[in-house]
């Protein structure tokens, strides 16, 4: 028996090692194909063959020569917030003199050109659905200038990397209240600094820096309220943030509902019926939701245009529905893009493990923030793609990423090579995204395929 668990452990530590050099083989073998429908993965494709072999080397010999750092930082030490700090800070810093010198300079993802365009006329469109953004970047603007090319681009970049800049600071604080040794912060410091998210703060030309950072900071916020550690009402001021700077932040209005409402009256008044009841009173309520839902993309024209449908009607383009195959693939790119690390995580999970999580209030919250902010990027169409819109879609991430390392370092045993191997995948991919909005030729060479 002995024997039998020994060999079942071993098993469980070499999955996540197996995910790890899957997963990087994916990036080598479709960077030979980057014209698919591999946007997600694809990255390595644009460059040199040396540069293709200097990333399949690192990320190949990565792990053997971290691994064993990683655990070395993370196990059990007194508390030390003087390296913290330290390390963080330095860290920190280079994240900002990346920011700095490798601002985008093409703008090509997205709707860079048209959103340059647009802010440097003297009536700018400000869209109603990201409000808070569109007029900050005026408010810059006019602070440079007002309607003149210099002035617009300096807009885009000075609230981009202040947006990133805030994000570093947001997250260092974070960790600190989170964790208590400087191991597990500077590791959950780093899995969060390694998200596809990041391109958004090195000078990225769109609506959404501050709207994603907001979200980053509902999410920090969210658990130090679900673990006691300060008052249920700070939620909303993140919250009303995040709505601000852009309608989609209403789609996380659940999560905070759980949060005000747990042991409160109204949450022990609930506590008195069965498990049965709940379900039932659960699914009323998400049949009712889906009803309405339904019923304004039938009335709305907002919602008719705006949300994939089931079945094709005469808006859709090319039989993209929402359980068409390009969209499910569309999907998995997404989250790969966003998550290098996803495959490595999941295969790292026990089911035991994760339903006594489950019972965690920060976990329910996280969880339910996941389920909504993915399933909006699932319902609403991107209409000119999913590649060119993961910008708007990336904010499901945030809460996304929290968890899986908050899963990962916040126990007795973290595990905390799990953690160094999503770091780097995602560092991997990171580094190339960025690098490419330098570039001319590599960043015309996306546009070329996202149009084609």
């Amino acid at each position: 028996m002995p024997k039998q668990t020994s060999t079942t452990a071993t098993r469980h530590h070499l999955r996540p090692l197996v995910a790890y050099y899957a997963v990087l083989l994916v990036f080598a073998i479709v960077s030979f194909t980057p014209n698919g429908r591999v946007w997600g993965f694809n990255w390595w494709g644009y460059y040199p063959r040396w540069m293709w072999l200097l990333l399949l080397m690192l990320g190949g010999l990565g792990p053997l020569l971290f691994l064993r750092r990683a655990d070395s930082l993370s196990v059990a030490e007194k508390p030390n917030d003087r390296a913290f700090w330290l390390y963080g800070s330095i860290i920190g810093l280079v994240f900002v003199i990346g920011f700095v010198t490798l601002y985008n300079r093409t703008h090509f993802l997205g709707d860079g050109c048209t959103l340059l365009s647009l802010l440097s006329t003297n009536q700018p469109l400000i869209k109603y659905r990201e409000v808070g953004e569109s007029l900050a970047h005026v408010w810059v603007r006019d602070l440079f200038g007002g309607a003149n090319e210099r002035a617009t681009i300096m807009s885009f970049r000075v609230i981009s990397i202040s947006a990133g800049v805030l994000f570093i600071v947001a997250t260092m604080i974070a960790s600190a209240r989170l964790f208590v040794t400087a191991g597990r912060r500077l590791l959950f410091m780093l899995g969060m600094l390694s998200g596809g998210y990041m391109l958004l703060y090195f000078g990225y030309v769109e609506n959404y820096s501050l709207f994603s950072v907001s979200v980053a900071a509902y999410c920090y916020v969210g658990v130090l309220v679900a673990r006691g550690k300060i008052s249920r009402w700070w939620l909303l001021l993140p919250q009303a943030a995040a709505s601000f700077f852009h309608i989609f932040g209403v789609v996380i209005i659940p999560p905070t509902i759980y949060l005000l409402l747990r042991d409160s009256l109204v949450s022990r008044w609930l506590d008195k019926f069965s498990i049965a009841v709940k379900l039932v009173t659960a699914v009323v309520i998400v049949g009712v939701l889906l009803w309405v839902f339904f019923f304004a993309s039938g009335e709305s024209v907002f919602f008719y245009l705006a949300v994939l449908t089931v079945h094709a009607n005469r808006f859709t383009l090319d039989g993209y529905t929402l359980f068409a195959p390009a969209h499910l693939v569309d999907y998995v790119n997404l989250v790969f893009l966003l998550m290098p690390g996803f495959a490595v995580f999941l295969v790292s999970l026990k089911w035991r493990q994760f339903r006594s999580e489950w019972s965690m209030p920060a976990n329910r919250f996280l969880l339910l923030a996941i389920a909504c902010a993915f399933g909006a990027d699932f319902i609403f169409d991107p209409k000119l793609g999913m590649a060119r819109d993961w910008d708007l879609f990336a904010f499901a991430a945030l809460p996304l990423t929290t968890f899986g390392y908050l899963f990962l370092l916040d126990r007795k045993k973290p595990n905390a090579r799990v953690a160094a191997l999503a770091i780097a995948l995602g560092l991997l991919v990171l580094g190339p995204r960025v690098v490419s909005q330098v570039i001319p030729d590599i960043s015309l060479a996306h546009a070329y395929n996202y149009k084609d």
